[in-house]
């Protein structure tokens, strides 16, 4: 019993199981601003019943301590609905909500076992990326609402493929694939595709968003997925600005051909791990960047 309570693990465990459900709970407790909401303190404490319940269940194969620590977190969310709904009149669910979900992150803390040498394991790891996403979308609901609310019908469906080239194709893609003799590395290729396609549609966007300091982020992202393009994008834009700013689209130009050689620089170390043939790159490398930031 002595060395249960003094084990590492339980420790990491106690403290992970508390810091998922406070992160939201912090998220919670600035932006609504009432000593009525719950915070901090009691989403940490919820998602660390959650982590307490699943381990203490386990080491000691009574699963009523599980289902203990289960009926108190539906209570207590239970408690927040009706608080929401009836009392304050309140017309969104997110709170509750959330606070249910710092249970659940809890209790994938509590199962998960890290391997020998090890510090988190798996599902723990995927409790705390759960939360900082939780985190994020919270806490930048303004700026997510005004995405949305600019975001055109082209924009919406070019982020759902690129979404469903990453998210279903990846897993099915395999390592290699043989053509005859030759033994042709298809997930390496995808990997390189997807890097392109998500660099363009980042640089999409940045150029949205920035607009007339646009050019700039459009040459230096445009010459990580192809220089080419990206230079005649950028002197197409130039003629249609009545050739103005020439000094904003030379250097635009120049950061795509450094970005071209910062791609091409990066892509062979991808394919060759020796770094033979990226030493042989370095030369041109820096005499490109070298004139390009002269000129």
């Amino acid at each position: 019993m002595q060395e249960m309570l003094f084990d590492s693990d339980l420790i990491i465990k106690a403290l992970l199981g508390f810091v998922v459900g406070a992160l939201i709970g912090l998220e919670r407790q600035k932006k609504m601003e009432s000593d009525r909401v719950a915070g901090v303190r009691s989403f940490g404490l919820h998602s660390l019943l959650g982590a307490m319940s699943v381990y203490i269940s386990e080491i000691t194969a009574n699963p009523v301590i599980l289902i203990y620590g289960v009926s108190i977190s539906i209570i207590l969310v239970g408690a927040q609905v009706y608080w929401k709904l009836f009392r304050t009149m309140g017309k969104g669910l997110t709170t509750p909500l959330v606070f249910a979900l710092s249970f659940v992150l809890g209790t994938l803390v509590g199962y998960d076992t890290p391997l020998v040498g090890q510090i988190f394991g798996t599902l723990q790891i995927f409790a705390m990326s759960v939360s900082l996403l939780v985190f994020l979308i919270l806490g930048f609901k303004e700026e997510l609402a005004h995405a949305v609310e600019v975001i055109t019908r082209d924009e919406m469906t070019s982020a759902v493929e690129l979404a469903v080239i990453i998210l279903f194709i990846w897993p099915l893609i395999p390592q290699t694939i043989q053509l005859g003799s030759i033994e042709f590395p298809s997930f390496q290729t995808y990997f390189l595709v997807v890097l392109l396609l998500v660099v363009k549609f980042g640089n999409y966007l940045l150029v949205k968003k920035y607009k007339d300091r646009g050019i700039y982020f459009f040459g230096l992202f445009g010459g990580l997925a192809n220089s080419e393009a990206a230079v005649s994008s950028v002197t197409d834009f130039y003629v249609r600005e009545e050739r103005r700013g020439a000094g904003k689209i030379s250097l635009s130009i120049n950061l795509a051909n450094v970005a071209m050689v910062l791609r091409n620089g990066f892509l062979l170390i991808i394919i060759d791990h020796t770094f033979w043939l990226f030493r042989l790159y370095l030369i041109p490398i820096t005499i490109l960047i070298v004139f390009s930031m002269i000129r």
